[in-house]
Parts: structure tokens; C-alpha cells; sequence
């Protein structure tokens, strides 16, 4: 085969290039200035899919998990051994304080409480004795006080006669002593009546000692059996029952576990970087709860479609210094009026509002366009020809899933009802023709940051 030389070898490029030009520059020049050249195209007004300004509450959040604790949970011990006759409750009943969860074999401390109020009984009526004893010896006592008196006055008179004359005597030396003797023996009757009402009184006092001391072993022999019966320390659902009837009960083996499941709590730890925002908190903020902590909205996996609501109650004043974080104490709540379905050890899901803006002009994430570290949205506004995008430049201000907070950078530039550019937005620039496709034909990347041409 022979080659043909290089300098004879046709231009096919330039051949291609003649033959598509020719034609053209053979018609007039009033006809080549009505005809588009083949390749360009005329550019067609872009589709877009609008989105509205909305003017609504924004708050900005901290969002942690944590499991929640009751207040109170316990485990009940019985306070004395013996065997478990009567089981009252099972798991999960909701018990007061004070009610009965089981007892003990108590008969020998029935029998000890009997004895008890029998002795008390015997104390009570000796003392009751004693009081009679108290009332004869004070009628003895006046008795022999008038006796006394009654001889005082006869020894007085028999000594007034026998000093009376000394020739005719009327009463003889012997006689006026035996009337000074029986009123000495008088005297000495009075003074051992008082002595026998001394002494009543004293008995008096020892019965009612003895009244105590059998009112003290009587509430003594009740407290022991009181012991006998295991019982609720306070309100609330029996999570674990670990005796059956027949169980030798010991004080070391704990019976019942008893929790407050109205009282449920959350603790969690956050960094101390966030520790002026949990002290400093005032309530021109808006974060607050209606208990005065911050507000927080909880959820469960066990039902996702309930929302709880909570507060910060108190945050620890001490920082950890192996992990550099404090610890927070969270209370939630159920709604009146609703099943309570928030149980302890339920894994919950908290955002903790830290502000809130009640005012916020608002904006779907999408809408916002990103240039760098400058943020602006595309406003659809009226043009001559039609509807035309404008530039406004924003900034960022709390965000959501789905909506994100925008604070015009030029005073009122943004408003609520505003309409902007959601989709379609690629490659534009300001002054832009574009046509409002409402329909939703107008695409783009989801999470694509738009960049102007």
C-alpha cells in the first residue's frame, strides 16, 4: 500500500467546517440576520418552586439522653424474723403509706400484747385503790385532828378547876393527869394519821409509776408486733415481691422493692463550657419551665408518638474534675388526664430549651443559600417582564430539623409572607428572570448548597 504523501492528505475538519458555512453565505444578509447558528440555543427562563416566610416561636436547644430514676425506691427488709403467713400484694399494685404488704406468724406476740394490757389493768386499778386509800386516810386525819382538839379543850378545863381553890378540890391530881394523857395520845393519833396520808400519797405516786411502766411495756408489746407486719414507707408501686407464704423471712433478705414512679427524675452530665448557661439563666430568656428551670420536651422510644414535657430542677455545684462536667437534675411530667406510661429506667430523649425567639421570621432549611461564611435568600419579586429573584443577605439564627431562623442583615428586608426561592435556585444570580412553578417541577440536590454564577 503505498502512503499518500503528508501535504495531499484532505482537511476533513476544514472540508466539514465549508460545507456547513456555505450555504449561509450564499443567502442575503437580511436573512442571516433572522437565523440562529446551529449549537446555540436560546436560554429558557428557569422553573422554581416557592416557599413562604413565616413568622413563629423558634427556641434553640440542647439535646442529651439519660435514663430515668425514681426518688424513692427501696428495698424492704422486715424488721423481725419469722414466717410469712399472708401475702397482701403482688408486683406491680400501687400501695399508700402504711398499708400492709405481708405479715408474720405473730401469735406469740398477740399473747405478749394480752399480757400487757392485763397488766396494765392490775396497774391502773391499784392505783385507783390507792385513791381510796387517800380519801380514808384523810377522813382518819380529821377525825383525830377534832378528837385532839376535843381533849385539848377538856385537859384545859380540868386544869383550870383543879388550880381553882386549894381547900375543895373537885378533881384530884390523878385525874387531871390521865386527862393530859389521853390528850397527848390525841396528839400523837393526829400525827400518825398524817403520816398514814403521807404515806397513801406515796403510794399514789408509785401506782401511777407503775401505770407507766405497763403503758410503756404494753406499746412496747404492740411495736413487736407491728414489726410482724411489713409495711409501705411511703406511696408508691411494688416493683419486686421476693417472699411466698411459708418463707422463713430473715431481717438480712429483702421482702419487697417499693418505688415512686410519680416522682421520676432524669440525671445527666454536660460539659462545664455550658455551665453559665444553666446558672445564668433569667427570665427574660424565655427558657424557663414553669417550675422556673429551663423547659425541656422529652420523648421515649417505648411511645414515640407522646411528647413530655420537664424542667431543669438543680445542677450540681461541684464540677468532676476526671471528666470536667456537672451534673444536671431534670423532673418530667405527664399530662393530666393520661394514662402515666413513664416508668424508672426508661431511656428518654431531652431537648433542654436554652432561649427562645417568640418572633422569628422563619424560613425551610433548603430556601437558605450559603456563599462562603455569607448567608443570603433569593426573594421572588416582580420584574418587568415578569418575576425576577432579588438577593438579601441574612443571618442565621436558631434552627430545627426542617426550618431554620433568618435575621435580615438589612432592616426589614424580610417579613412574614415573603415568598422565596425553595427549589431551582442553582446558578442564580440577582435580577434573574424565572418562572414560579407551584406544581413542583423545579429540582435540585436536597442539601446541595446553592453557589451563584
Amino acid at each position: 500500500m503505498k502512503s499518500t504523501p503528508r501535504f495531499f492528505r484532505p482537511a476533513s475538519g476544514l472540508v466539514l467546517f465549508l460545507a456547513a458555512i456555505g450555504p449561509s453565505c450564499a443567502k442575503p444578509a437580511a436573512d442571516a440576520s433572522e437565523t440562529i447558528p446551529d449549537g446555540i440555543r436560546e436560554r429558557e427562563v428557569p422553573p422554581v418552586r416557592p416557599c413562604t416566610v413565616e413568622r413563629r416561636e423558634m427556641v434553640r436547644v440542647l439535646e442529651t439522653t439519660s435514663r430515668l430514676e425514681s426518688d424513692s425506691e427501696v428495698q424492704i427488709f422486715s424488721e423481725l424474723p419469722g414466717r410469712a403467713v399472708e401475702i397482701l400484694v403482688e408486683e406491680g399494685d400501687r400501695v399508700k403509706k402504711g398499708d400492709v404488704l405481708a405479715r408474720l406468724d405473730h401469735r406469740d406476740e398477740d399473747l405478749a400484747v394480752a399480757d400487757a394490757e392485763v397488766a396494765l389493768e392490775e396497774a391502773r386499778e391499784n392505783a385507783a385503790q390507792t385513791e381510796l386509800k387517800i380519801a380514808e386516810a384523810r377522813d382518819s386525819l380529821a377525825q383525830r385532828e377534832t378528837e385532839a382538839l376535843q381533849a385539848e379543850r377538856d385537859w384545859k378545863r380540868d386544869e383550870e378547876l383543879f388550880s381553882s381553890s386549894d381547900l375543895a378540890r373537885p378533881l384530884s391530881q390523878q385525874a387531871l393527869e390521865a386527862r393530859r394523857l389521853q390528850k397527848e395520845q390525841a396528839e400523837h393519833a393526829v400525827e400518825q394519821a398524817r403520816i398514814a396520808l403521807e404515806r397513801s400519797m406515796l403510794e399514789k405516786e408509785q401506782s401511777a409509776t407503775a401505770v407507766s411502766r405497763a403503758q410503756v411495756a404494753l406499746d412496747r408489746a404492740r411495736l413487736t408486733r407491728r414489726k410482724k407486719d411489713i409495711v409501705a414507707p411511703f406511696d408508691g408501686v411494688i416493683s419486686l415481691r421476693n417472699i411466698r407464704i411459708g418463707d422463713s423471712v430473715g431481717t438480712a433478705q429483702a421482702a419487697f422493692v417499693l418505688t415512686d414512679t410519680d416522682h421520676l427524675r432524669a440525671l445527666f452530665s454536660r460539659p462545664q463550657e455550658e455551665l453559665r448557661l444553666f446558672s445564668d439563666l433569667r427570665p427574660s430568656d424565655g427558657g424557663e419551665g414553669e417550675d422556673g428551670g429551663l423547659a425541656i420536651q422529652a420523648t421515649t422510644e417505648a411511645y414515640p408518638d407522646r411528647s413530655f414535657e420537664g424542667y431543669v430542677e438543680r445542677i450540681s455545684p461541684t464540677i468532676d474534675a476526671t471528666s470536667g462536667q456537672f451534673r444536671v437534675v431534670a423532673r418530667l411530667r405527664e399530662a393530666e388526664g393520661t394514662d402515666r406510661v413513664l416508668l424508672p429506667g426508661m431511656l428518654v430523649r431531652m431537648k433542654i430549651i436554652t432561649a427562645r425567639h417568640p418572633d422569628a421570621l422563619v424560613i425551610p432549611k433548603r430556601a437558605l443559600r450559603r456563599e462562603g461564611e455569607r448567608r443570603f435568600v433569593l426573594e421572588l419579586v416582580d420584574g418587568p417582564d415578569g418575576t425576577i429573584v432579588r438577593r438579601v443577605p441574612v443571618e442565621e439564627g436558631f434552627q430545627d430539623e426542617e426550618y431554620v431562623e433568618v435575621i435580615p442583615v438589612e432592616e426589614g428586608a424580610l417579613d412574614a409572607g415573603t415568598r422565596l426561592v425553595l427549589i431551582g435556585s442553582r446558578d442564580l444570580v440577582d435580577g434573574d428572570p424565572v418562572r414560579v412553578d407551584e406544581l413542583g417541577d423545579a429540582t435540585e440536590t436536597v442539601g446541595e448548597d446553592s453557589t451563584p454564577r
